[in-house]
């Protein structure tokens, strides 16, 4: 039992251990000063305790608990952090008094603690008791510094983690702290602190969706960083961290731990033009480790290259690399013979002389919060902001929830997902990046259409190509590696990235140190710089959105009207053709009404009557007998009799036809048509057939399914559970025959399934997708 509690302390979140440590101090010093200690004799006296009397020593009842947060935690300020410095500056600001003064009258007046009591009224209710000044002083006295109700709760969290050990070593009786005065507590803190914070007219904007940063304050937040020469290493290692937080949603027990070999570059074959040429690469990062992911569970985050070069990740980060390696002169580039050389490499290091050390989380906020004040970004966050900025962004942009519960890895608990499936959020990515997160195809950067010259390539780390080499070749001086192998692939496209980048950052900040070096200043980054600008400006004259938008509003408005006559004819050629298949299944109706119909034909001639009984063909199922429509024998006709001269009433005589089975040669044979991509098109050969060919209702109403290969049994299923679902929807509707109601309907479905194939929307049926996302639609 000890070794697992021991075992369970080394692998609690270190920031957890930092806060509950001093907690559960402060408690287990209370306890010595006002209980007796635990006897010696224990084991045996806690099986006679009394049930409801308080426990000896810092063993954890509701009672002590209750006692402890009303004494010593409700009723005292804050010592330290944030807000403490953000209420004095408030209550300093209301009371018109400077700070220094404010805190030297706070500091004489620490003494003078006022408490927040629980009150429960009559019928149960919990409230916030205040008395009327005439009755003396008031529950809730609006002290300077007051504690806020997550204080409280990370009080009573720490002290029920210290029950639960001691409960596991089997040394407290008491049932577990959180019964129903305790939580009375709680709401009465909420109750007062929200009440406290009206009176005092906090900011009600704060922690909400308005308490974030725009995507267009991301370029500000570059340029804040190039334009200062504090600490440029520092600088742009709070870009990448920024960005990071931006474009892949990780926390910062996430970001601040990442180590080089956490890195690679994976290709996108159906992102962007879709081309060996031009090819999509996304930067990945392993995030197996945080706050949330202790035991090493595979989590990803992916970003792509931004449309803006001061809101480019990858960017940020192969400038950040360059500064470090080659331009700054205090670190060395990596060595990749052995691991152990390299991977403990922080990507967000402390400093060039600690390049293995993690940044603190408290260097990591400082610089964040600086450069927030310098670019105008006015947030309550600081660390977390770009977590909830990125998320909330994008869900403005029309990202579906299901895309940003994977980009921040809200869901990655399932055991498929962890171990199999890439799971990276496409949409949520071209949404970061600045594109249209519907259309993969929208994925375009001119700018990565021209690829620098390989004598230009090897003037940014000059000593990457001799580890590729060397690793390409299987040498025997280094040790296999597949992370390295990626890492340096990942180089190489940085370094494209970085120079191409360079063209356009230059041209904002001439002046930064990082374009001094050597490589910015020759002919061969001068003609290729010149070759960058050439394409983009091509490329944006050939943007047939750019040409839209000069043209706009006249193209715009003639598009919208051409649209919609268009889809007026559709939906009146649709009403035709339902009205026209309406009518041939009503004659098909009477047709096979009519071939059900037996008649009687009577012959008198000269007093002898003569019967035969024929009936119609029948159209039926594969296997259903045929009448034949001529007797298979001649008729007989009766021997008259000689007296009287009485007729014979109706003696049949009748020709039988036999019953035989139909021949199979009989039934039509048609293959399903294989080159139906769209629902719309099978809808219309399913109801209304094509050239040579009936509809495929028709078929299956007069032949079962004999008309249809076997092997097609799968095929003919699938897209029958289409059908099935537009004819769900359409009755849902109210318009079960309204080719109207149809058209809607297929419309919809063609929206939600942009770009998938018929066996993908019978998927998304079959597992529910489609229904989900039709809840979420208009």
């Amino acid at each position: 039992m000890e070794y697992y509690l021991l075992d369970l302390e080394g692998t609690t979140p270190k920031n957890t251990v930092k806060n509950y440590a001093p907690k559960q101090a402060e408690w287990k010093n209370w306890c010595a000063s006002n209980w007796p200690p635990i006897p010696e004799d224990w084991a045996d006296t806690k099986l006679s305790w009394p049930p409801g009397q308080q426990l000896p020593g810092d063993l954890v009842d509701e009672g002590k608990l209750l006692l402890f947060l009303k004494e010593e935690v409700v009723s005292r300020a804050p010592k330290k952090g944030g807000p403490v410095a953000k209420q004095r500056k408030r209550k300093a600001a209301a009371a018109g008094v400077g700070v220094i003064e404010h805190v030297a009258a706070a500091k004489r007046r620490r003494l003078a603690s006022d408490t927040i009591e629980v009150a429960v009224s009559p019928a149960g209710e919990v409230t916030a008791k205040e008395e009327s000044p005439a009755l003396g002083e008031p529950l809730l006295n609006e002290e300077e510094l007051q504690l806020q109700y997550n204080t409280v709760r990370g009080y009573i969290s720490a002290i029920q983690r210290l029950y639960e050990e001691q409960k596991s070593r089997n040394m407290n009786p008491a049932p577990r702290p959180q019964g129903i005065a305790l939580k009375a507590l709680k709401k009465s803190i909420l109750a007062v602190v929200w009440h406290r914070k009206r009176s005092e007219y906090r900011d009600r904007l704060e922690g909400t969706i308005k308490d974030v940063y725009l995507p267009a304050q991301i370029p500000d937040h570059t340029s804040a960083v190039w334009e200062s020469n504090d600490d440029i290493s520092a600088l742009f290692r709070t870009q990448v961290d920024f960005l990071l937080g931006n474009h892949m949603l990780p926390r910062h027990s996430n970001r601040l731990p990442l180590e080089l070999p956490d890195c690679f570059r994976l290709e996108l074959p159906n992102e962007g033009q879709k081309s060996r040429e031009f090819a999509t690469y996304a930067l990945v990062v392993v995030m197996n480790q945080g706050k949330t992911n202790q035991h090493g569970r595979m989590e990803y985050g992916a970003a792509l290259r931004h449309r803006d070069v001061r809101s480019c990740l990858i960017g940020a980060l192969a400038f950040y690399f360059f500064w470090r390696w080659q331009v700054e002169g205090k670190e060395p580039f990596p060595s990749f013979a052995r691991s152990e050389q390299w991977y403990d490499l922080k990507v967000l290091r402390r400093s060039a002389g600690e390049p293995k050390a993690m940044l603190s989380a408290q260097t990591a906020r400082s610089w964040t919060s600086k450069l927030y004040s310098r670019c105008g970004i006015s947030t309550s966050r600081a660390s977390h902001a770009p977590r909830v900025a990125a998320a909330q962004n994008a869900d403005v942009a029309g990202v579906a929830e299901g895309q940003i519960r994977p980009a921040g890895r809200w869901n990655n608990s399932d055991q498929m997902t962890g171990c199999y499936l890439t799971s990276l959020p496409f949409e949520f990515m071209r949404s970061s990046a600045g594109f249209d997160p519907d259309w993969s195809g929208s994925y375009f950067l001119p700018r990565d259409t021209v690829k620098p010259p390989p004598a230009l390539l090897r003037r940014i780390w000059p000593d990457l190509d001799t580890w590729k080499e060397v690793h390409d070749t299987a040498s025997l001086a280094v040790e296999p590696n597949k992370a390295a192998g990626a890492f340096l692939e990942l180089l190489s496209w940085l370094r494209e990235v970085l120079l191409q980048d360079a063209v356009f950052l230059r041209k904002h900040y001439p002046q930064h140190p990082v374009f001094r070096d050597p490589v910015f200043k020759s002919r061969e980054f001068a003609a290729f710089a010149a070759q960058i600008e050439d394409a983009c400006r091509t490329a944006e004259e050939d943007s047939y959105v750019a040409t839209l938008d000069r043209a706009i509003p006249a193209v715009a408005e003639k598009l919208r009207s051409l649209q919609s006559q268009q889809l007026a004819t559709n939906l009146a050629i649709d009403r035709m053709s339902y009205q026209l298949t309406a009518d041939i299944n009503k004659l098909s109706t009477q047709i096979r009404d009519l071939s059900k119909v037996s008649y009687t034909v009577t012959i008198s001639p000269g007093r002898i009557t003569i019967s035969q009984r024929l009936e119609l063909p029948k159209r039926g199922h594969r296997g259903a007998p045929t009448r034949l429509t001529t007797p298979t024998r001649p008729l007989r006709v009766a021997t008259p009799l000689p007296a009287p001269h009485t007729p014979v009433d109706e003696q049949p005589v009748v020709g039988q036809a036999s019953a035989i089975a139909a021949d199979e040669s009989q039934i039509p044979q048609f293959e399903f048509p294989l080159d139906v991509r769209s629902v719309r098109d099978l809808w219309t050969v399913w109801k209304n057939g094509r050239a040579g060919m009936p509809s495929i209702e028709s078929l299956e109403a007069d032949y079962g399914s004999a008309w249809r290969p076997k092997h097609q049994k799968s095929v003919f299923c699938a897209r029958k559970a289409i059908i099935d679902f537009i004819a769900q929807k359409a009755r849902e509707r109210g318009g079960q025959h309204d080719v109207g109601v149809h058209s809607l309907v297929i419309t919809r479905i063609e929206e939600l399934c942009a770009n998938l194939s018929l066996d993908k929307v019978r998927k998304a049926i079959k597992n529910g997708d489609l229904d989900r996302r039709w809840l979420l639609g208009p």
